[in-house]
Protein backbone atom coordinates (compact mmCIF):
# COMPACT_ATOMS: atom_id res chain seq x y z
CA UNK A 1 0.00 0.00 0.00
CA UNK A 2 1.05 3.48 -1.12
CA UNK A 3 2.13 5.58 1.86
CA UNK A 4 -1.28 8.17 2.72
CA UNK A 5 -1.45 11.21 0.05
CA UNK A 6 -2.39 14.03 1.29
CA UNK A 7 -5.52 16.32 1.01
CA UNK A 8 -3.86 18.41 -1.37
CA UNK A 9 -2.70 15.84 -3.33
CA UNK A 10 -6.12 13.91 -3.01
CA UNK A 11 -8.68 16.93 -4.01
CA UNK A 12 -7.16 17.36 -7.23
CA UNK A 13 -7.75 13.60 -8.37
CA UNK A 14 -11.15 13.31 -6.55
CA UNK A 15 -12.39 16.54 -8.39
CA UNK A 16 -11.24 14.81 -11.72
CA UNK A 17 -12.91 11.75 -10.90
CA UNK A 18 -16.32 13.56 -9.40
CA UNK A 19 -16.29 15.67 -12.97
CA UNK A 20 -16.76 12.04 -15.21
CA UNK A 21 -20.39 13.00 -13.34
CA UNK A 22 -23.36 14.65 -14.76
CA UNK A 23 -23.63 16.60 -11.43
CA UNK A 24 -27.09 18.76 -10.90
CA UNK A 25 -25.89 22.50 -10.97
CA UNK A 26 -27.80 23.34 -7.79
CA UNK A 27 -24.92 20.18 -5.77
CA UNK A 28 -22.19 21.92 -7.13
CA UNK A 29 -21.25 23.30 -3.88
CA UNK A 30 -22.36 19.83 -1.96
CA UNK A 31 -20.27 18.42 -3.95
CA UNK A 32 -17.16 20.82 -2.62
CA UNK A 33 -17.93 19.61 0.91
CA UNK A 34 -18.08 15.88 -0.37
CA UNK A 35 -14.72 16.15 -2.05
CA UNK A 36 -13.30 17.84 1.04
CA UNK A 37 -14.48 15.60 3.24
CA UNK A 38 -13.22 12.33 1.31
CA UNK A 39 -10.13 14.04 1.35
CA UNK A 40 -9.49 15.21 4.98
CA UNK A 41 -11.40 12.16 6.94
CA UNK A 42 -12.22 9.20 4.82
CA UNK A 43 -8.36 9.13 3.31
CA UNK A 44 -7.55 8.40 7.08
CA UNK A 45 -10.01 5.82 7.98
CA UNK A 46 -9.82 3.36 5.44
CA UNK A 47 -5.77 2.90 6.17
CA UNK A 48 -6.30 3.21 10.02
CA UNK A 49 -5.86 -0.21 11.09
CA UNK A 50 -8.46 -2.79 13.02
CA UNK A 51 -7.08 -4.17 15.88
CA UNK A 52 -6.82 -7.31 15.74
CA UNK A 53 -9.24 -9.24 17.81
CA UNK A 54 -12.27 -6.85 15.70
CA UNK A 55 -14.50 -9.60 15.70
CA UNK A 56 -18.23 -9.23 16.74
CA UNK A 57 -18.53 -10.82 19.96
CA UNK A 58 -22.53 -11.43 20.73
CA UNK A 59 -21.78 -10.83 24.83
CA UNK A 60 -20.57 -7.23 23.97
CA UNK A 61 -22.01 -6.36 20.59
CA UNK A 62 -25.86 -7.79 21.46
CA UNK A 63 -26.91 -5.19 24.23
CA UNK A 64 -24.83 -2.73 22.43
CA UNK A 65 -27.26 -2.88 19.35
CA UNK A 66 -30.25 -2.97 21.51
CA UNK A 67 -29.51 -0.32 23.69
CA UNK A 68 -29.12 1.52 20.36
CA UNK A 69 -32.27 0.28 19.25
CA UNK A 70 -34.19 1.51 22.22
CA UNK A 71 -32.67 5.06 21.98
CA UNK A 72 -33.71 5.86 18.23
CA UNK A 73 -37.19 4.13 18.58
CA UNK A 74 -37.28 6.70 22.12
CA UNK A 75 -36.01 9.41 19.45
CA UNK A 76 -38.36 8.76 16.72
CA UNK A 77 -40.98 9.26 19.10
CA UNK A 78 -39.98 12.26 20.86
CA UNK A 79 -40.01 13.68 16.99
CA UNK A 80 -44.14 13.83 17.15
CA UNK A 81 -43.93 15.94 20.04
CA UNK A 82 -42.04 18.36 19.23
CA UNK A 83 -42.65 21.57 17.23
CA UNK A 84 -42.92 21.71 13.73
CA UNK A 85 -40.69 25.22 14.10
CA UNK A 86 -37.79 23.38 15.84
CA UNK A 87 -37.80 20.54 12.83
CA UNK A 88 -37.84 23.94 10.54
CA UNK A 89 -34.95 25.03 12.43
CA UNK A 90 -32.39 22.08 11.56
CA UNK A 91 -30.34 22.66 8.14
CA UNK A 92 -31.25 20.07 5.21
CA UNK A 93 -35.03 19.19 6.82
CA UNK A 94 -38.09 20.51 5.62
CA UNK A 95 -40.55 17.89 6.91
CA UNK A 96 -41.02 15.79 10.33
CA UNK A 97 -40.57 12.83 7.93
CA UNK A 98 -37.15 13.31 7.33
CA UNK A 99 -35.89 12.69 10.76
CA UNK A 100 -38.00 9.80 10.86
CA UNK A 101 -37.13 8.09 8.27
CA UNK A 102 -33.90 8.50 9.26
CA UNK A 103 -34.51 6.84 12.74
CA UNK A 104 -36.19 4.04 10.79
CA UNK A 105 -33.09 3.09 9.06
CA UNK A 106 -31.27 3.04 11.94
CA UNK A 107 -33.42 0.72 13.52
CA UNK A 108 -33.98 -1.14 10.05
CA UNK A 109 -29.99 -1.64 10.34
CA UNK A 110 -29.51 -2.13 13.94
CA UNK A 111 -32.41 -5.27 13.27
CA UNK A 112 -30.22 -6.82 10.42
CA UNK A 113 -27.18 -6.70 12.27
CA UNK A 114 -28.53 -8.43 15.66
CA UNK A 115 -30.22 -11.00 13.55
CA UNK A 116 -26.47 -11.40 12.09
CA UNK A 117 -24.62 -11.89 15.44
CA UNK A 118 -23.82 -15.59 15.88
CA UNK A 119 -25.59 -17.02 18.81
CA UNK A 120 -22.49 -17.25 21.11
CA UNK A 121 -19.01 -16.29 21.12
CA UNK A 122 -17.94 -20.07 20.59
CA UNK A 123 -19.05 -20.02 16.65
CA UNK A 124 -16.62 -17.29 15.90
CA UNK A 125 -14.08 -17.68 13.36
CA UNK A 126 -10.75 -18.07 14.70
CA UNK A 127 -8.89 -14.58 14.35
CA UNK A 128 -5.99 -16.27 11.94
CA UNK A 129 -4.34 -12.29 11.23
CA UNK A 130 -4.18 -11.77 7.64
CA UNK A 131 -5.85 -9.05 5.21
CA UNK A 132 -7.94 -6.05 7.06
CA UNK A 133 -11.53 -7.08 7.45
CA UNK A 134 -13.14 -5.06 4.08
CA UNK A 135 -15.91 -3.30 6.61
CA UNK A 136 -14.41 0.35 5.56
CA UNK A 137 -14.03 -0.24 1.72
CA UNK A 138 -17.70 -0.97 1.79
CA UNK A 139 -18.15 2.36 4.28
CA UNK A 140 -16.96 3.72 1.33
CA UNK A 141 -18.64 2.37 -1.41
CA UNK A 142 -22.02 2.98 0.18
CA UNK A 143 -20.79 7.20 0.89
CA UNK A 144 -20.20 7.29 -2.71
CA UNK A 145 -23.84 5.47 -3.58
CA UNK A 146 -25.63 7.86 -1.87
CA UNK A 147 -24.02 10.97 -2.81
CA UNK A 148 -24.31 9.56 -6.18
CA UNK A 149 -27.34 9.42 -5.70
CA UNK A 150 -27.67 13.02 -4.53
CA UNK A 151 -25.07 14.42 -6.68
CA UNK A 152 -26.79 13.26 -10.32
CA UNK A 153 -30.26 12.55 -9.34
CA UNK A 154 -30.04 9.40 -10.25
CA UNK A 155 -29.73 5.60 -8.22
CA UNK A 156 -26.58 3.81 -8.42
CA UNK A 157 -26.64 1.16 -10.84
CA UNK A 158 -24.58 -1.33 -12.49
CA UNK A 159 -25.24 -2.12 -16.01
CA UNK A 160 -23.91 -5.25 -17.80
CA UNK A 161 -22.79 -5.89 -21.79
CA UNK A 162 -23.91 -9.12 -22.40
CA UNK A 163 -22.74 -8.35 -26.00
CA UNK A 164 -19.17 -8.18 -24.96
CA UNK A 165 -17.05 -10.99 -23.80
CA UNK A 166 -17.20 -12.09 -20.54
CA UNK A 167 -20.13 -9.69 -19.83
CA UNK A 168 -18.04 -7.14 -18.53
CA UNK A 169 -20.10 -4.21 -15.69
CA UNK A 170 -20.03 -1.36 -16.96
CA UNK A 171 -21.94 2.42 -16.05
CA UNK A 172 -20.90 5.90 -14.44
CA UNK A 173 -21.43 4.70 -10.45
CA UNK A 174 -18.89 1.83 -11.18
CA UNK A 175 -16.72 4.20 -12.71
CA UNK A 176 -16.98 6.47 -10.66
CA UNK A 177 -16.27 3.66 -7.36
CA UNK A 178 -13.44 2.09 -9.48
CA UNK A 179 -11.45 6.03 -9.73
CA UNK A 180 -12.08 6.53 -6.20
CA UNK A 181 -10.89 3.31 -4.85
CA UNK A 182 -7.96 3.88 -7.00
CA UNK A 183 -7.11 7.30 -5.64
CA UNK A 184 -7.26 5.79 -2.05
CA UNK A 185 -5.39 2.37 -3.31
CA UNK A 186 -8.26 0.62 -1.36
CA UNK A 187 -7.39 -3.39 -1.90
CA UNK A 188 -10.52 -4.84 -2.88
CA UNK A 189 -12.57 -4.98 -6.33
CA UNK A 190 -14.48 -2.02 -7.25
CA UNK A 191 -17.37 -4.00 -9.01
CA UNK A 192 -17.71 -6.20 -5.83
CA UNK A 193 -18.17 -3.48 -3.83
CA UNK A 194 -20.33 -1.50 -6.43
CA UNK A 195 -22.57 -4.20 -6.50
CA UNK A 196 -23.05 -4.36 -2.75
CA UNK A 197 -23.40 -0.69 -2.23
CA UNK A 198 -26.25 -0.90 -5.01
CA UNK A 199 -27.57 -3.52 -3.06
CA UNK A 200 -27.72 -1.61 0.02
CA UNK A 201 -29.01 1.52 -1.28
CA UNK A 202 -31.77 -0.02 -2.91
CA UNK A 203 -32.51 -1.77 0.51
CA UNK A 204 -32.53 1.39 2.22
CA UNK A 205 -34.75 3.01 -0.64
CA UNK A 206 -37.86 0.32 0.20
CA UNK A 207 -38.36 2.07 3.51
CA UNK A 208 -41.84 4.27 3.39
CA UNK A 209 -41.35 7.64 5.32
CA UNK A 210 -43.47 8.27 7.71
CA UNK A 211 -45.77 11.16 7.42
CA UNK A 212 -45.36 14.05 9.16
Amino acid sequence: MNPLKSSKQLVPELNQAFDRLSVLAEQKEYLNHYIQFLAERMNEVVHSPYPNNFIKKPAIVEPELRQLLDKVADLESYLSQIHQSTILAIPDVTARGDLKLACQKMIRSADIALKSLPKNNNEQPPNTGGRLPKFRALDLANSLAGNYHQLTGLKPSITVDTIAEGHTAKGDFLRLIDDVFGIFDIDGSPEYFAKRAVEHFNSQKDITPLKS
